[in-house]
């Protein structure tokens, strides 16, 4: 018998039972212990194969699971509307279904799911016309470039005027018809290579560079020197707050070339280390000339041993956070301006990246927090200044961050044992910080409402509206006692104290009204005592205050002394500020771009606007 022949069991009718009904009745499963147990009586027919899908191969039925209600996803076959059921096995009701309508291949690619899209992020390239570049790649041989090129005017005249003499000794009789092939032509970043040929005879030039070289890159010894204008272009892009990218972007909107992305970030690269020493020695410039200044006024200045001058430093982030008490950023800068004379010249510089490579001088160490930064710098900075050209600071302005003074403190201990750096207040900085003391201050409700005797409860928005007026009128005040302080006795500090002591309790009494002291006193209020009709446009509802004893206490100790105390009218004697530093943070700014992943770009970008701020530009002092 073949083995693929079914094998029958001969047996009598009568031993079979036929049922006509459709019912099947269904046989529990046996459990797995009772298999052993199991005996057939009789002979069993072999499965006719029309019950396969309800029969088991042992002869048991199978079990009929419950159909399934339609569902977005099941393996149901869709129907229509329009379209009866025509299975009788189903015993549920025919539901009505939305007919589907036909898309277009672009809308199911927009559709696919990024886990079954064999393309990587879930982007596929489209086709797209070729480039001008690509275009005149495939030209033929005959064709010629088109006129959007970039060429040195001198180098093209000169491969003009060679031709001209060497087609007329080969072809004296041809009138000549110049023309670029474009197959002779060759790229180079900015610059082209290109040949010269005589339509008319065919007489061709070998194809020269009608670009200007520059100066090869430190470290590179090898290849083709770099264009002047590649060059040019990667010097430029420290200047603003653009990549390649951006770069690229714009000079394909006019059809301009430019070098590949790669390429132009090589170059960069390369240049980087050559822009810092530069930048550098504009900064060592900057202390040789001011230890010139401080010998014309008579400091003794001795070479190879520092001069201590006094200077002005804040730290700017890439991206501060000013909500918050922490800052998100990953690259600081902390410039520094000597505050000895008019043109405040810069003359330090240190800068932290979080993400510089290891080993870098910039790298910032990835475990310490971000806000600490400042101090890490104030020590290079004092380093640096200390190397070449030495100053050591004397006063040192700031904004009221201790982290730079303890850092310029711990490196000139180092440095100098027994140096002591004097900490000195910026004046504008210690200006806000006093209209912010206005809204601190707890004041009555006889004096935010101007109502004599009221108690009652005052709105948040009157009070805020109040706070805001009178601070602005504190603040310039007490500014300008200060500065009238100084400008009357420059050089005497005790009579300086003494003006403005007293200034500073004529201030409560000249904003309630009385003007006895203030001809005689005050720098900035010259009422006299029968002067009745000064109406106050600078205080709040333009009237007096109502100050009770309680408001005067408060403003005299939380407002005024948070800028005229003693100690801080000694810190603010010499009425410097940061001012001049902090105009570096917008060049800052500029130059660096909002990236977070900026190794060695990152701190040729902020040395090219040091370089800027020190001496004006780098654009005639490149390397190329």
């Amino acid at each position: 018998m073949m083995a693929w022949q079914d094998t029958c069991v001969p047996c009598s009718i009568a031993e079979v039972e036929v049922s006509s009904s459709n019912d099947i009745e269904v046989a529990e499963d046996p459990a797995d212990d009772d298999y052993g147990d199991v005996t057939v009586e009789g002979p069993v027919l072999p499965a006719d194969n029309r019950n396969e899908d309800t029969i088991n191969k042992g002869g048991r039925p199978k079990k009929r699971k419950p159909p399934k209600p339609f569902e977005v996803g099941n393996n149901v076959k869709r129907l229509s509307a329009d379209r009866a059921v025509d299975n009788d096995d189903i015993e549920t009701d025919a539901p009505s279904y939305n007919k589907y309508k036909r898309v277009d291949g672009e809308m199911c690619s927009l559709a696919r799911r990024p886990s079954q899209d064999d393309t990587p992020g879930g982007l596929r390239p489209k086709t797209r016309p070729p480039t001008l570049l690509e275009s005149l790649s495939g030209a033929p041989s005959t064709a010629v470039v088109t006129e959007d090129r970039v060429f040195n005017s001198i180098i093209f005249l000169d491969a003009v005027s060679a031709f001209s003499n060497a087609h007329s000794d080969v072809s004296p009789g041809c009138r000549v018809l110049m023309r670029m092939p474009v197959s002779q032509e060759r790229k180079f970043g900015m610059g082209y290579w290109e040949a010269i040929r005589c339509e008319r005879c065919g007489f061709t030039r070998p194809r020269q560079k009608m670009y200007e070289e520059g100066e090869r890159i430190p470290g590179h010894t090898r290849g083709p020197l770099p264009g002047k204008k590649n060059a040019q272009l990667a010097l430029g892009l420290t200047k603003v707050p653009v990549g390649a990218a951006s770069v690229h972007t714009l000079f394909c909107s006019v059809e301009l070339s430019l070098p590949t992305k790669s390429s132009l970030h090589n170059l960069s690269t390369g240049m980087a280390g050559p822009l810092i020493s530069v930048a550098e020695q504009a900064l060592a410039d900057n202390r040789s000339t001011l230890r010139t200044v401080m010998q014309l006024r008579g400091d003794q200045v001795e070479d190879g041993k520092p001069v201590a001058v006094a200077a002005a430093a804040d730290g700017v982030f890439n991206n501060p956070c000013y909500k918050g008490y922490h800052q998100k950023s990953t690259q600081v800068a902390l410039p520094v301006r000597e505050s000895e004379t008019a043109k405040k010249m810069i003359i330090g510089f240190g800068f932290a990246n979080k993400f510089a490579a290891v080993g870098a001088a910039s790298a910032y160490p990835k475990s310490a927090p971000i806000g600490n930064a400042e101090e890490w710098l104030g020590g290079k900075v004092a380093q640096q200044m200390f190397n070449s050209s030495p100053l050591l600071l004397k006063a040192l302005v700031t904004d009221g961050c201790g982290q730079i003074f303890r850092g310029f403190q711990s490196a000139t201990h180092n440095l100098q044992p027994g140096f002591i750096i004097e900490q000195q207040d910026c004046t504008v900085h210690t200006s806000r910080r006093q209209r912010a003391c206005v809204f601190k201050a707890k004041f009555s409700s006889q004096l935010l409402t101007g109502k004599v005797g009221f108690n009652g409860k005052v709105t948040e928005e009157t009070r805020k509206a109040f706070c805001t007026v009178l601070s602005k009128a504190i603040a310039s005040r007490c500014s300008g006692e200060l500065n009238g302080a100084r400008y009357a006795h420059p050089t005497d500090d005790f009579k300086y104290h003494t003006a403005v002591w007293a200034a500073k309790y004529n201030i409560l009494d000249c904003y309630s009204g009385n003007h006895t002291k203030c001809f005689y006193v005050s720098f900035v209020c010259r009422c006299t005592p029968v002067d009745l009709v000064h109406i106050p446009k600078y205080l709040p509802r333009k009237q007096y205050l109502l100050l009770t004893a309680e408001d005067r206490v408060e403003l005299l100790e939380v407002v005024l002394d948070a800028k005229l105390s003693d100690d801080r009218i000694t810190r603010q004697r010499y009425l410097r500020s940061t001012n001049c530093v902090e105009a570096m943070h917008r060049c800052m700014h500029k130059s660096l771009p909002k990236y977070l992943l900026f190794k060695k770009l990152a701190e040729m970008r902020a040395f090219s606007a040091v370089h800027s701020a020190a001496v004006g530009g780098v654009a005639n002092q490149s390397p190329a």
